[in-house]
């Protein structure tokens, strides 16, 4: 990152951040793949959670997995 310049009030608190475009770019596009991987994980845990109750369902036939695979399918 270049340089990166602080703005103070009289009491020479710091108010303001300046950046470049560059780095303001750059923290966007780390905002942007931050964004994207929370939702793989989001994506992730509930998938983890639909197999765990998928666990406690009673076992299914082939035939049953065949109409459900179907069925999935077809909404495709």
């Amino acid at each position: 990152m270049n340089t990166i310049q602080y703005l103070t009030n009289p009491q020479g608190v710091r108010t303001s951040v300046v950046i470049s475009i560059e780095d303001w770019k750059r923290l966007f596009e780390y905002v942007d793949e931050l964004k994207r991987l929370q939702e793989i994980g989001v994506a992730a845990r509930e998938g983890l959670a639909e197999a765990k109750e998928l666990e406690k369902q009673p076992k299914k036939t082939k035939e049953e997995y065949d109409q459900a695979l179907n069925d999935f399918l077809d909404e495709l």
